[in-house]
Parts: C-alpha cells; structure tokens; sequence
C-alpha cells in the first residue's frame, strides 16, 4: 500500500512531474501489476474527476495509459468499466479511451461483450454534448457563420470527441475487416462484432453531429469539421460492408430529421 499512498500523496501536491515520473519508472512494473485496480480508481476520482490543474490532469491521462499495458487486463477493464460510468458526463472521459482500447486488445476472446459494454457507455457520453440553442441558428445563414460555430469552444469540444471516437472505432473495425480477411476466428463471432460496431456507429452519426453543418461542398471553399467527422464515420461503416440503404433509413428516422431536411433543401 505504499505505492498508492505515494500516488496519493503526489496527486494531493499536483506534483505531476513526479507523478508521472513513478509511473515511467520500471521498478514501479510489480507495485502497478499488484494493485492495478486501487492505481486506476486513484487516478481517475482524485486525479481525472478532483484535480483543477490541467497538468495534473494531463500527467493521469498519461499513467492511465502506462497502468493500461501492465496491470492484469480482466481486473483493468471492470475498474475501467465502472470509472467511464463515472466520468460519462465530464470531459475527461475521452481520456479514458485509450486506456480502454489498450486493455481490450490484450483480450480478444471476450470482444463482442466488451464492444458492447465500452461502446454503450461511450453511447451515453455522446449524450452528454449537446449543442447551446444561441449556437443553431448560425447553421441556416452562410459559410462564414457556420466557421464561427464550428469555432466555438463547446462545438470544438464535441468535434474533439468526435474524432476521438472514431480513432477508438477505427480500430476495432480494422481488427473486424483484418479477421475477415484472414479467416481467422469464428464466423458466428466475427459477425456478432460486426453487428455491434453497425449499431454503434449508427449512433454516432445522430445528434449532435447530425445538428451540425453537414451538407456543404463547395469545392473552393474549406470542408467543414463536422462533415468530415461524418464522412469518416461513414467510411468505417463502408468497411464493415454496411448496406448504403441502411444509413439513410437510419437518418430519417432519427429525432432531428427536420433538421437534416432542412440541409438538403438548401443545397437546392
């Protein structure tokens, strides 16, 4: 218990340079791999979730990472599992991402349960963007405006997430298409994974970022954020062999269809 009381006591003087330096350290290998679990509760609720010095914060997401490749995976993933519950409505559950996906690689045998899990928790933290309603009405007025949306710190936050999603996504859809390919794994199981990514996606590409600006292709003019976001989702989903038909049955009966119509008919 004295590492975790040495954790502790740095994180409490956001001493982040000394944090991070004990995890970088290799003897410190047998103390995380012991108490893998207490490390990563420690450094979420007191680092991630208390600490108001973005250093401190930076230093956590940085050990998060390190605690993610040595601590035994099973135990990794039920603590992480629960602190993304947590954190599902706080801007620091992106770095949790990474963390995740480094746990789940070490475990392929339990991927469609665990897609499942992270990615309907991930679901839930897509909810919690939402779009200031001051901000909407410069979508409907011309490409100057709809720069200064997209400029905006809260709609740079859900962009950032964004692309942060689909760097999780992508590589889980890799994994799918590389087992495919290959033969290699049962089909039942494979397809299941592919089911489960599907939906997900789907997900994904409703609100916020179908209340974004998403229908403009002017070719002299600088692609929107938003719908590259969009278009890069639409690529994994392209990958996995998705029917076309499918996403746009899935758009129209999304809650803000009004709005997606609203885009198309300016495009006219």
């Amino acid at each position: 218990m004295a590492f975790i009381s040495t954790i502790r006591s740095l994180l409490e003087a956001s001493k982040h340079d000394e944090l991070l330096a004990v995890f970088s350290n290799p003897e410190s290998r047998p103390h995380i791999e012991a108490n893998g679990m207490d490390v990563i509760q420690l450094l979420c609720q007191e680092g991630l979730l208390s600490s108001n010095n973005p250093e401190v914060c930076a230093s956590c997401s940085k050990a998060l990472v390190i605690v993610s490749k040595i601590a035994r995976p099973k135990e990794a993933l039920i603590i992480l599992l629960e602190q993304a519950e947590t954190l599902q409505n706080s801007p620091h559950f992106i770095q949790i991402l990474q963390p995740l996906k480094n746990v789940m690689l070490q475990m392929p045998k339990k991927r469609t349960q665990t897609l499942s899990w992270v990615l309907s928790i991930l679901n839930s933290h897509r909810a919690f963007h939402v779009i200031p309603c001051h901000l909407k009405n410069k979508l409907y007025k011309g490409y100057d405006d709809i720069l200064t949306f997209e400029h905006d710190p809260k709609v740079q936050d859900i962009l950032y997430a964004y692309k942060e999603f689909y760097s999780f996504y992508e590589t889980f859809v890799n994994e799918y298409v590389a087992s495919t390919e290959n033969g290699e794994g049962d089909r039942v199981r494979l397809n299941e994974q592919k089911i489960v990514l599907q939906s997900y996606l789907m997900h994904l590409l409703g609100p916020p970022l179908l209340n974004m600006e998403l229908g403009w292709s002017d070719p002299e003019k600088l692609e929107f954020d938003a719908r590259r976001c969009a278009r890069d989702l639409f690529s994994l989903l392209t990958k996995l062999g998705t029917n076309p038909s499918y996403w746009i049955d899935w758009i129209e009966r999304t809650e803000s269809v009004d709005h997606w119509l609203a885009l198309k008919a300016k495009e006219k």
